[in-house]
C-alpha cells in the first residue's frame, strides 16, 4: 500500500514540475499556430526592395562604381530592378482547319 501511495505522489510531483516549467518559460500545453500571412509558399517569394551589404557590393562591382578605400557608411545607392512576368495570352485553337 505504501509503494502505491509513494508512486502516486512521485507521479503527481513530476506532473506539477512539468506544469511549472512549461508555464514559467511561457510555453503552453498546445503548440502555437502560425498565421497564414506569415507562411511562405514556394511560388510566392516576392522581389525584395532592400539588398544586403554583400549584394550591394557585388552590384556596385558589376557597375564599376565600388571603391575599396571608400567608407562603408557612405556606400552608393543601388537601384533594385523589379522583374515582372507578363501574362501569356491564351491561344485559341483554330476550329476552321477542316
Amino acid at each position: 500500500m505504501r509503494k502505491i501511495v509513494k508512486d502516486n505522489i512521485l507521479l503527481l510531483l513530476q506532473w506539477q514540475i512539468s506544469k511549472i516549467s512549461k508555464t514559467s518559460f511561457g510555453l503552453s500545453e498546445l503548440p502555437m499556430t502560425m498565421d497564414n500571412s506569415l507562411k511562405v509558399k514556394a511560388g510566392a517569394i516576392r522581389a525584395r526592395n532592400v539588398l544586403t551589404r554583400s549584394e550591394r557590393v557585388a552590384r556596385l562591382r558589376e557597375l564599376d562604381r565600388f571603391d575599396e578605400e571608400a567608407s562603408v557608411v557612405g556606400m552608393a545607392k543601388v537601384r533594385v530592378v523589379k522583374v515582372s512576368l507578363k501574362k501569356k495570352k491564351k491561344v485559341k485553337k483554330a476550329e476552321d482547319e477542316k
